[in-house]
């Protein structure tokens, strides 16, 4: 059996097509310093190729208005024809006795609940059970005109029930193609981009920065970046509690410092004794608790995420995260 195709990044299609749109005018405006790294225009044209292949997919809106349209026309036919064998097993129940064997053999009971396939055999059956009593029926008034007029339904029926399943693999297949392509454009887009934060994690934070693919989702939030030797940086973080668990990540050879400061610009810098703070060493992740770990306190206007460089002269990329 085929595995279902997994999204590879934790964002909207829409906020994949922004930071591809981003990143994309960021390669073009290093290309000088990027080419001999790798970045080539071929390179670029492919990354804009598959940036063709994702948006010409037709959006599911259209392929959901379709699959809407073809269930509920199914529906609708269903509901006229059911209205029809009603009439017809209630003149059979009358004529025959509905504790007959001959009205049992409508099997009427069961199609309120049939679902479309079931119901189009259960609508057949009485159609054939009709034709079976039809000098009984058509004295109260189910003329063999009427069970005609039901068949034809039922082959017409049969149609709408392929449109509406055809309507939904349809949308599976477009669902599977544009997870590819979004997929493969997401792969592109993240390998450029760190080729470039590569080139730039030495030579320019503020380049650096604009190659850090941003993941957000409902519940998860991320803050990413670089910092200079002695440089401190806030990154304000949302709904948060003392006990919210926050990851850390330090990905560069300075010491990091990570506390909440009663102040935007993140200071005055913590020291022992004074503060509560998690200090993070090169190369380390930790797990902290907000409150008891960094210090967060709204009643005191503790609320500003802030991370800080302590070495004098070794940057670093950190990387932090709420679940």
């Amino acid at each position: 059996m085929a595995q279902e195709i997994k999204i590879k990044f934790a964002f909207s299609f829409a906020e994949l097509l922004a930071q591809v749109l981003e990143k994309q005018a960021f390669l073009e405006r290093d290309q000088d310093e990027l080419t001999p790294r790798g970045v080539t225009p071929e390179r670029m044209d492919g990354l804009g190729n598959l940036l063709t292949t994702f948006r010409d997919i037709t959006p599911d809106a259209v392929y959901l208005a379709r699959q809407t349209g073809a269930t509920l026309a199914r529906n609708e036919a269903q509901t006229a024809i059911g209205a029809k064998l009603r009439e017809v097993a209630g003149v059979a129940a009358n004529v025959l006795g509905d504790g007959t064997a001959a009205y049992r053999s409508f099997d009427y009971g069961k199609v309120a609940d049939a679902d479309a396939p079931e119901f189009a055999l259960l609508a057949e059956n009485m159609a054939d059970r009709a034709d079976e009593f039809q000098a009984q029926l058509t004295p109260r008034g189910i003329p063999a005109s009427m069970i005609t007029d039901i068949r034809s339904d039922l082959v017409a029926f049969d149609q709408l029930i392929k449109d509406a399943r055809t309507a939904i693999a349809n949308r599976d297949a477009a669902t599977e193609a544009r997870r590819i392509a979004a997929n493969a454009l997401y792969t592109d887009m993240a390998d450029l981009a760190d080729i470039a934060k590569i080139y730039w994690e030495s030579r320019s934070e503020a380049k650096y920065n604009d190659y850090i693919i941003y993941h957000q989702s409902t519940t998860a939030q991320s803050r990413n970046g670089a910092l200079k030797a002695a440089t401190t940086k806030t990154r304000e973080l949302h709904s948060m509690t003392a006990d919210t668990s926050i990851i850390i990540k330090n990905e560069g050879e300075g010491t990091l410092q990570a506390y909440f400061s009663q102040h935007v610009d993140g200071g005055p810098a913590p020291e022992d004794g004074t503060a509560i703070f998690a200090t993070i060493e090169p190369h380390k992740k930790v797990t902290v608790l907000a409150g008891t770990d960094l210090g967060f306190d709204p009643d005191i206007d503790a609320i500003h995420f802030t991370l800080r460089n302590v070495s004098a002269d070794k940057s670093l990329i950190y990387r932090a995260r709420i679940e």
